[in-house]
């Protein structure tokens, strides 16, 4: 799949992403193990963008996914319910933290 500039960071995405908030509990309550299973088939098809939230309670379903691949093969976007934000910084360490204590799950 052919891979486009996301905005101005300088990573290079896949031209399409796959959003996870039919996997949760949300919509289909697909297990993270299944979850993790249909993100590696669209990983297979050339999609390595995916896009979780917390709202989608997906993230178990991605750090799942990600414990059978290189960390280099996608790239995750995710939004996070959080009461106060200091900055993008202590943002991206809720989710890194988030991801990490799925994983030892």
């Amino acid at each position: 799949m052919r891979k486009v500039a996301l905005g101005d960071t300088g990573i290079q995405v896949s031209r399409l992403s796959f959003g996870t908030a039919f996997m949760g509990p949300l919509s289909d309550h697909l297990s993270p193990q299944e979850g993790a299973a249909l993100l590696l088939q669209v990983l297979d098809q050339g999609i390595s963008f995916w896009d979780t939230s917390d709202d989608y309670g997906t993230h178990p379903h991605v750090a799942c996914a990600l414990q059978s691949i290189t960390r280099d093969e996608v790239t995750v976007s995710s939004t996070l319910k959080c009461s106060c934000v200091d900055s993008g910084r202590s943002a991206q360490l809720d989710i890194k933290d988030d991801l990490c204590e799925n994983v030892e799950q």
